[in-house]
């Protein structure tokens, strides 16, 4: 940023700031809660749904499954993902990763809310962390390949962040924050076939951002 600018909006530095240090400490504690509610699945000592099946196959050198390829172009790379993790680094690792990926989708949902929407931290907040810390959430994480939901959704999140990234951003960066909110859209998308219940939501976001800026967009065109 420019100096210049910097000093010539100090209010906009100062609620940057303190938004930041609002982020990282709603973070911490999302983090910090999702992953205690969960414990118990993380640490539960079987194997559930179909994760026998797909430890069998990584046991044998068979996970990658190209079939569901013809789904989603992704999906065999995830399913290949935690069929090894759970043979290499066991349930309880493998497990964790699952619920920081929870973690960072109530993160960029938060986002969401209180920067492009402007809910207020009370609603924000329990808006984002209820979903994941319910205790009739059993399939998630505690069987891994129950759990492809929500590999799709925080590839949304992160399109649309960066979607409204896009519509503020004056200059040409705003070209590379489109490019980058496809990318991230696409691979969500792939992920797991389940996102193709999110694009009614995705499409809406991007109707409401695209009236509100058409200006912009024209002038950042032409």
């Amino acid at each position: 940023m420019n100096p210049r600018k910097r000093l010539e909006n100090p209010a906009q530095d100062v609620d940057a700031i303190s938004f930041s240090m609002e982020m990282a400490l709603v973070a911490s504690l999302m983090v910090l809660t999702i992953f205690c509610f969960n414990l118990e699945h993380i640490l539960a000592d079987f194997l559930w749904h179909d994760d026998g099946l797909y430890y069998y196959l990584a046991s044998e050198g068979r996970a990658f499954r190209n079939w569901s390829g013809n789904i989603a172009r992704l999906v065999p790379y995830r399913d290949i993902f935690y069929a090894n993790g759970m043979l290499i680094w066991g349930l309880p690792v493998t497990r964790t990763v699952f619920v920081l990926v929870m973690s960072l989708s109530s993160i960029s949902l938060y986002y969401i809310y209180k920067k492009i929407f402007g809910f207020t931290t009370e609603i924000a907040a329990p808006a984002v962390l209820i979903p994941n810390i319910l205790p009739s959430l059993i399939g998630i994480p505690l069987s891994l390949n129950a759990s492809y939901a929500m590999w799709g959704l925080l590839g949304m999140m992160i399109s649309m962040q960066l979607m409204y990234r896009a519509f503020i951003e004056s200059d040409k960066s705003s070209y590379f924050y489109w490019i980058s909110s496809f990318l991230a859209y696409a691979i969500g998308l792939n992920l797991t076939v389940s996102s193709t219940f999110m694009l009614p939501s995705f499409f809406l976001f991007f109707g409401i951002f695209f009236l509100s800026f058409q200006r912009k967009l024209k002038s950042i065109v032409l």
